[in-house]
């Protein structure tokens, strides 16, 4: 029967007149049958029914596709009532059960949004944990009515459409929601086609994935293509490279130079590579031209138009040793720094150090960067993800060798199902699952089912019983031979599921237990973090702790194995799990929160460990398939796949990541001005000796004030930071406290540079955090330029 809400009692005199609603006792239109103005919504049929036996990678989902007889499917059928591509789709599903509630289609106009928003808000009353919804168009709302779209957005925990995609939506292209009403801001997933032809049609592709720790579905894209910007070892003098992206080689030769870039460009709606270009900038008496030419053809790639309209995301690899000659690399590190990257670092490239970054416009501070002048060697290991705009960004990244990357692209591999039995065969399966009890009977057993279903199981004890089974005496309906057969190949995969299981269990463990004490006691961390840098206590963050694992990453990689292998697979299944949701809809790890300063710790140590939690979602996802499983047991020997029963190693080295990671979050509230320090002449010796000439506010004559007479030496870095005709120019980085120019308060202490910037010590605490990496607008915002011996300081 049609929904009797009250909303709908209102609409329903209006609807029957003006669209021909449809009753539920209407038969189902056949299979590619398109009735006319049949818009009408309509209870689904058992949504209160048990929860279907999905696989743990969840079932497809698609919200808008090229189908005469449905435009939104669910694990490949036909969601009923989805048909009529004149109007806009909604479809609300059970999160607990996956069943369906309601399905339908209601008119573009204004009366069809008043329904989806009646709808939604009829959800919205029922708790976040009750129902997801799908609202999808493949011709956008009418003008009337593109005023209330922002406003269902919004109930369904989405962010505000920009004005330039109302306008789109306007316009008659294809969009699609999938959100869950009275959700958080951000959670829901959108899809905008940028124009008519963009290939993803407004379409959002994923799984409805059930999660065994909440109970609930949530929507998972599934989609992470890996990415290695530096996949072979460049040797000292070679000019070319590789970057594998997705797993194929793209390949960067600087001919006839002897230094340069490789930028990889990669459509963030596609995920398609659509140029690879090599950029010359160094050779004996050139370089000044070849930069010339670098900037203005790196301008004119910037401005080229993307296969999807949407900015791409743009990986940059040094080749050979590129080096600074020329005005034109200070426009050159816009470019770098307006992709996410680090413009100082960029500026200190002079033939000594490598040089990567994978970014782009829209990045913000997913962007990641490395390179020797960024105290890490370049070549970036890691992984895009869909955001919630189905736009790709980067998920996290960190020096090759400290990133599993292997781990990401088994997970996302293809489905390859177990190698079959036969009718026989099966008997004896079912046989063997009964005596392990794995199965209450022999009929119908899948013994394959227990490896996720029962995954917290014993498998070391049940693969030692499974050996020592023997043939039946009395007759079971299987041979001998079928026995045999049987048994042989389900060892094998009790060995893989036990291992399998032992490698998740040891890249949780950190994460879950108190066996390490204080040692990765994340919250005892960020609260050693706190009180050390001592922000003022209702200041807001907005950590990206994400972040985090990229930290991890970045320390692991810097680690002999086994500890290394540890924290390369913590960054790697961290990863797999950034965008796996809380009950609300919003991602565990790859949001944007804000948060107290004194609450950061609580935060983030209670992400984490969902996070940990989550990771069985993943050992669930590969031991139910066989190719999954036996890839992740056939690696399992390599040395990048390593754990070790004492991970004390690799915990220090990640809870060094966790505080510097804390520290990046927290100081900028303690110390928020990023100053740029123009030195002039004389050149100061250090930030101690700048002086701002300026009246005593008591009045009187100009004087001389030294602001930063008490800055740490250690607490500030300098080096090229533009060009000129005249040649390199020099600019000083520090922080400091919103400055009064006539005290020397404004520095932060000593115990605070040493706490930041003094060699990494788990015995001291100090974190040996770059200067360069850390001191620059990725963790301040916009640098305060200031100018030595001027009036004010400028």
């Amino acid at each position: 029967m049609i929904r009797r809400a009250g909303w709908f009692t209102a609409l329903v005199v209006g609807l029957v007149l003006a669209i021909g609603v449809q009753t539920a006792e209407a038969a189902t239109p056949a299979s590619g049958s398109k009735a006319p103005n049949a818009f009408a919504v309509h209870n689904g049929k058992n949504a209160n029914a048990p929860r279907p036996d999905d696989p743990p990678i969840g079932v497809p989902l698609q919200t808008l596709i090229s189908n005469p007889s449905a435009g939104v499917t669910i694990n490949g059928a036909d969601v009923p009532f989805t048909y009529d591509r004149n109007g806009i789709f909604v479809v609300v599903v059970n999160r607990a059960t996956r069943r369906i509630d309601l399905s339908g289609t209601t008119p573009r106009n204004a009366t069809g949004l008043n329904q989806l928003q009646g709808i939604a808000d009829e959800n919205k009353d029922k708790g976040t944990n009750g129902f997801l919804m799908i609202v999808s168009s493949a011709h956008g709302v009418n003008s009337d009515a593109i005023g209330k779209v922002n406003g269902l957005l919004k109930t369904l925990g989405g962010s505000a459409f920009s004005d330039a995609d109302l306008g789109r939506i306007k316009s008659g292209l294809p969009f699609s929601i999938i959100g869950i009403a009275g959700a958080t801001e951000g959670s829901a997933w959108v899809n905008v086609a940028q124009k008519a032809d963009d290939g993803a049609n407004g379409n959002i592709t994923g799984y409805l994935q059930y999660s065994t720790k909440q109970n609930l579905y949530s929507f998972s894209s599934g989609q992470e293509p890996t990415f290695n910007t530096a996949a072979v070892a460049q040797a000292p003098t070679s000019i070319a490279n590789v970057i594998n992206y997705n797993g194929q080689d793209y390949g960067g030769t600087i001919y006839s130079g002897t230094g340069g870039f490789q930028f990889l460009y990669i459509d963030s709606v596609s995920g398609e590579v659509y140029r690879n270009v090599t950029y010359r900038t160094n050779f004996p008496n050139f370089s000044l031209e070849l930069q010339n030419v670098f900037a203005i053809d790196l301008e004119l790639d910037m401005d080229r138009p993307t296969p999807s309209g949407r900015p791409p995301v743009i990986m940059v690899q040094s080749v050979g040793r590129p080096a600074a000659a020329s005005p034109a690399w200070a426009t050159i590190g816009d470019t770098i720094a307006k992709l996410g990257g680090n413009r100082f670092a960029f500026m200190q490239l002079n033939g000594q150090s490598d040089y990567s970054l994978v970014g782009g416009v829209n990045a913000g501070p997913a962007a990641v960067d490395s390179g020797v002048v960024l105290g890490q060697p370049g070549g970036l290991a890691g992984a895009l993800a869909r955001t919630h705009n189905l736009s790709y960004q980067p998920l996290f990244g960190g020096p090759a060798g400290g990133v599993n990357t292997e781990l990401i692209q088994i997970t996302d591999q293809a489905s390859t199902p177990f190698p079959p039995f036969s009718a026989t065969q099966s008997e004896a399966m079912g046989y063997i699952g009964k005596e392990l009890r794995l199965c209450a009977s022999a009929s119908g057993c899948s013994v394959r089912r227990a490896y996720f279903a029962q995954y917290s199981d014993d498998w070391g004890l049940l693969y030692s019983q499974l050996r020592d089974l023997a043939f039946p005496t009395t007759a079971q309906g299987f041979t001998l031979p079928d026995f045999t057969a049987v048994k042989t190949q389900l060892v094998i995969e009790f060995a893989d599921v036990r291992r399998v299981k032992a490698y998740f269990t040891a890249l949780q463990a950190p994460f879950l237990t108190a066996s390490q004490g204080d040692k990765f006691n994340l919250k005892v961390i960020g609260e050693t973090v706190y009180k050390a840098i001592a922000p003022p206590p209702d200041d807001t963050t907005t950590p990206f702790i994400l972040g985090l694992i990229g930290k991890i990453a970045a320390l692991g990689g810097a680690l002999g194995p086994p500890a290394s292998a540890v924290a390369a697979g913590v960054a790697a299944a961290f990863g797999l799990g950034a965008y796996l949701t809380q009950p609300n809809g919003t991602p565990v790890l790859a949001d944007k929160i804000r948060v107290k300063a004194n609450d950061l710790s609580t935060v983030y140590a209670n992400r984490m460990a969902d996070t940990a939690h989550n990771l069985t979602r993943d050992a669930l996802i590969v031991v139910s398939d066989w190719g999954k499983l036996t890839a992740v047991y056939d690696h399992r020997a390599e040395p990048i796949w390593q754990t070790t029963s004492d991970p004390e190693e690799a915990v220090t080295a990640m809870a060094l990541a966790a505080k510097q990671w804390m520290a990046g979050q927290l100081i900028p509230l303690a110390y928020p001005w990023l100053i740029q320090a123009t030195p002039g002449p004389p050149n100061p010796q250090n930030v101690n000796s700048i002086t701002c000439v300026l009246t005593p506010h008591g009045g009187g004559y100009d004087q001389n004030f030294s602001p930063w007479a008490n800055q740490p030496l250690n607490a500030q870095v300098s080096g090229t930071n533009n060009w000129s005709g005249a040649g390199a120019q020099s600019a000083w980085f520090f922080l400091s406290k919103a400055p009064d120019l006539e005290r020397q308060n404004n520095a932060p202490t000593q115990e605070v540079g040493n706490l930041l910037f003094s060699p990494a010590n788990p015995d001291t605490g100090t974190l040996g955090i770059d200067k360069t990496y850390f001191l620059s607008p990725r963790i301040f915002g916009t640098a305060h330029l200031i100018k030595n011996r001027t009036r004010n300081c400028g």
